[in-house]
């Protein structure tokens, strides 16, 4: 991949986070649920946690229906690891 194709990349990163973020704070679960790939790993690290898509999804289900969220996601790191991938980390 040239520059070029890395940034845009990591343009696209950025707003599907931002997809991510504002669905979550509204409650829009079918849009939420449509931001993530079948083949989804979430590691949600200061728990040492990952789970599969299938097994965040049934948790999800259940948190989504209390609470109140606002996410800010200002700094980012994200490494393009190919056309089809890239690995980030958002500080909140």
């Amino acid at each position: 991949m040239d520059k070029i194709d890395i940034l845009w990349a990591r343009e696209q990163t950025k707003e599907t986070k931002a997809r991510y973020s504002r669905y979550t704070d509204l409650r829009m679960t079918e849009d939420f649920l449509g931001v993530f790939t079948e083949d989804l790993v979430w590691t949600w690290l200061p728990l040492q946690l990952a789970a599969v898509f299938g097994d965040y999804l049934e948790s999800l289900k259940k948190k989504r229906l209390y609470g109140f969220s606002v996410h800010h996601g200002r700094t980012v790191e994200i490494d393009v690891v190919d056309e089809d991938n890239a690995t980030t980390i958002w500080s909140m």
